[in-house]
């Protein structure tokens, strides 16, 4: 099911049916995009819907080959578009489809949504501040995981959310912050 506002698309200048292309690609949903191009007769507009995609800061993509569908980009603030006030959703939207294990064998992280939104709600429980301190450590997660090579190792949402992941990470936030104060009092102290 697609929930979009009429507020959503007049704040994004787009169609529906633009933002249903956005929403495809941000759940990387390939086959059923292909699908819904061919069926809608849409194929023909398909650069046009990408550019304007693009001009309201959702995605980026290859211009000379706009059909390259894993190499277009679907921008963070499409995810806080769609998730209109509904921390779960950016969440959702924000925490990796799915990683390699350490076997070889692909496993989908983004499972049970609904009891995942449940466990989500009832730890936020609108907080906007608690929320954007867990979108923080999910970030600086992804990116450590990323540089160590570690994504085989990232739990499945359901998983991340029972055990609250995110407070492995808490301490972890501010060192970038703290190396860069480092860095600048290196050679200022007078002994």
């Amino acid at each position: 099911m697609l929930e979009v506002t009429i507020d959503t698309l007049k704040k994004g200048r787009i169609t529906a049916h633009q933002f249903l292309i956005a929403e495809l690609l941000s759940r990387s949903n390939i086959v059923v995009l292909k699908d819904y191009l061919i069926l809608s007769n849409s194929e023909e507009s398909f650069p046009a819907d990408l550019e304007n995609l693009e001009k309201a800061g959702y995605i980026s993509y290859n211009k000379d080959n706009p059909k390259d569908f894993l190499n277009i980009r679907v921008h963070p603030l499409f995810f806080k578009e769609i998730a209109n006030g509904d921390y779960f959703e950016e969440l959702f939207m924000n925490f990796p489809l799915k990683v390699v294990r350490t076997n070889g064998v692909s496993d989908f992280l983004r499972t049970e949504k609904t009891y995942c939104k449940n466990i989500y709600d009832a730890r936020v429980a609108r907080n906007k501040q608690k929320h954007d301190h867990i979108m923080r450590c999910l970030k600086k997660e992804i990116e450590i995981r990323e540089k160590e090579n570690s994504m085989a190792y990232m739990k499945r949402l359901s998983n991340w959310l029972a055990s609250q992941e995110w407070k492995s990470f808490e301490d972890r936030l501010d060192e970038s912050v703290l190396a860069k104060h480092e860095a600048n009092k290196y050679g200022t102290d007078l002994e």
